[in-house]
C-alpha cells in the first residue's frame, strides 16, 4: 500500500516486519521531491531496516505506531488508554489490564477497548463498549486530523490510519443497535459448506488449517471459526457492521470539516483498506486464506481536478490493487514513479473530464487482480520458532506462500512448495465453494 510494490518484492508479510529503506514510498517521495511534511495519525505496520540501524535503537525495543521513511508520526494520541486518560473519562481498566502498550495509534493499555467484546444473552443487539462514542479511538484520530488540517497554514499531507473496524468486536452506542443479529442472519447468511469437514475436503491448506484449535478466533485471531456457533457469529458480525458505521460518521466529520474552511474542493482523498474479514465465510474468522473475502476491499478516490461536481463522479469497474496507491498520488503530484513500483496510477481511469468516455481504461491496464500472501505465522502457534506449513512436507516459512490470480470469470490459486493448486469458475461457483 505504501511502498507500491508486492510482497515478494518487499518482503513485508505480516505485522512488525522491517522495510528495507533501499524501498521507497509515497511519504518518502513528496518529502524528497516536493519538501513536503506527511504526518501519520495513527500507526503503520512496518518497523525500521534492521540491517542499517542498531539493534539498540529504540525503534526497535518501542515499536510506537510503526516506523515508515519520510512520515512523521503525531504522538498527541498516544495518551489514551493511559491511567490518567482513562480516570479522565471514567473509563475502567478492567479485570484483565496488563499494562500493555498499544500499538494501533496510542501507547496506553489496550483492555478498555476489549470489555463486553460480545455476549451471546445480551439480544436483540451486542453490548455496547465500556466507552463513550466521543473517547473510542475511531473519534481520537479523527479529531486530531480534523485538528491539525484546521491548524494547517499551507498544504497539508495526512495519513489518517484509522483501525477500526477491527477487533476488538465491541461499538460503542448508538452505533451498537444499528444493526439486528438475526437481521443479518436472515439477509447476509455465510458462505460455506455444511461442515467444516467437508470445507477441508477441497485442499490440504484447508485441512491443515481446520485442524488448529480455533478458541481464539472469536477474539480476532486468524483462524478456524469451528469453535464459533451461529449466535456468536452473527453478533459479531452485528459489531463489525457497527464499526464500520461509526468509521463512517467520523469521516462524516472530516469531511464537512474541509467543507467548512473551504479545503473540499482541492483536497485528493484516497480511502482504502488494507484486508477485509472473512466473517464465518468458509468457516473462517480474520483474514486468511484465498477467498475474496479477505482481498475485496474499497478503493475510493475523491480527486477534486476531476470530480470536485457531481456529475463527474462516477463507478468504475476494473481491477485495481493496492500497489496503485503509491503511483496515483505522485502522479497527482506531478512526480514520476520509482522503478519499483509494481502498481500503476489511476489517474487516467478518472479523467473523464478530458473527453474520454465514463468507461474509458487505458491501453494494457490488468484484465486480473492478483494478491499473494505468506501464511507461516497465521492462527496460534504455541512455539514462536514454529511456522504453519510443516504438516504439509513444507520447509521453512519460506515456502509458506499462495499467489491468486483473480479474472472476472476464472480464479487460480497457486501454492509453493508442490501443493496443489486451485481453478474456480467465479460464474457457475461464485462462493468459490466445488
Amino acid at each position: 500500500l505504501h511502498t507500491g510494490t508486492y510482497s515478494m518484492n518487499n518482503h513485508v508479510h505480516d505485522n512488525g516486519c522491517p522495510l528495507s529503506e533501499s524501498i521507497s514510498n509515497w511519504a518518502n517521495e513528496l518529502r524528497t521531491k516536493m519538501d513536503a511534511d506527511p504526518v501519520l495519525i495513527g500507526y503503520v505496520d512496518q518497523t525500521i531496516d534492521v540491517s542499517i540501524h542498531s539493534e539498540d535503537d529504540e525503534r526497535i525495543q518501542q515499536w510506537e505506531g510503526g516506523h515508515l521513511p519520510g512520515l512523521r508520526r503525531l504522538t498527541e494520541t498516544d495518551v489514551m488508554g493511559t491511567p490518567k486518560w482513562l480516570e479522565e473519562r471514567n473509563i475502567s481498566a478492567g479485570a484483565f489490564s496488563t499494562g500493555h502498550q498499544g500499538w494501533n495509534g496510542y501507547n496506553g493499555d489496550q483492555s478498555w477497548m476489549r470489555q463486553q467484546m460480545w455476549d451471546k444473552e445480551c439480544e436483540p443487539y451486542p453490548l455496547p463498549t465500556v466507552y463513550k462514542a466521543e473517547d473510542s479511538d475511531t473519534r481520537v484520530l479523527t479529531e486530531r486530523a480534523i485538528q491539525f488540517i484546521q491548524n494547517s497554514e499551507g498544504p497539508f499531507h495526512v495519513h489518517l490510519s484509522l483501525l477500526k473496524p477491527h477487533p476488538p468486536w465491541a461499538a460503542p452506542e448508538p452505533f451498537n443497535e444499528m444493526y439486528k443479529p438475526e437481521d443479518i442472519a436472515r439477509s447476509e447468511p455465510v458462505v460455506r459448506c455444511e461442515s467444516v469437514e467437508a470445507e477441508s475436503q477441497a485442499h490440504p491448506w484447508l485441512k491443515m488449517m481446520h485442524e488448529q484449535d480455533g478458541g481464539l478466533s472469536i477474539f480476532g485471531a486468524n483462524a478456524t471459526a469451528k469453535e464459533i456457533d451461529d449466535d456468536e457469529l452473527y453478533m459479531v458480525k452485528s459489531s463489525y457492521y457497527a464499526l464500520i458505521s461509526e468509521m463512517d460518521h467520523n469521516l462524516g466529520l472530516l469531511f464537512d470539516s474541509l467543507k467548512e474552511t473551504g479545503q473540499w474542493d482541492n483536497t485528493l482523498i484516497v480511502f482504502t483498506s488494507d484486508h477485509g474479514e472473512m466473517m464465518g465465510d468458509h468457516w473462517f474468522m480474520g483474514k486468511l486464506g484465498f477467498h475474496e473475502k479477505s482481498y475485496h476491499i474499497p478503493l475510493v478516490i475523491r480527486d477534486p481536478t476531476r470530480l470536485a461536481r457531481d456529475e463527474f463522479s462516477s463507478e468504475k469497474f476494473c481491477f485495481t490493487e493496492n500497489v496503485d496507491i503509491m503511483p496515483t498520488i505522485l502522479e497527482w503530484f506531478d512526480i514520476k514513479s520509482p522503478h519499483q513500483c509494481d502498481g500503476r496510477s489511476v489517474i487516467p481511469i478518472l479523467e473523464k473530464h478530458r473527453g474520454k468516455e465514463p468507461e474509458y481504461i487505458p491501453i494494457g491496464w490488468r484484465s486480473a487482480a492478483h494478491y499473494e500472501v505468506n501464511y507461516s505465522s497465521w492462527g496460534q502457534l504455541e512455539d514462536v520458532n514454529d511456522f504453519h506449513g510443516k504438516s504439509l512436507g513444507l520447509k521453512s516459512p519460506d515456502e509458506c506462500y499462495l499467489c491468486v490470480t483473480q479474472e472476472d470469470r476464472f480464479k487460480l490459486v497457486y501454492f509453493l512448495g508442490n501443493l496443489p493448486p486451485l481453478l474456480f469458475d467465479l460464474k457457475s461457483d461464485p462462493g468459490e465453494l466445488e
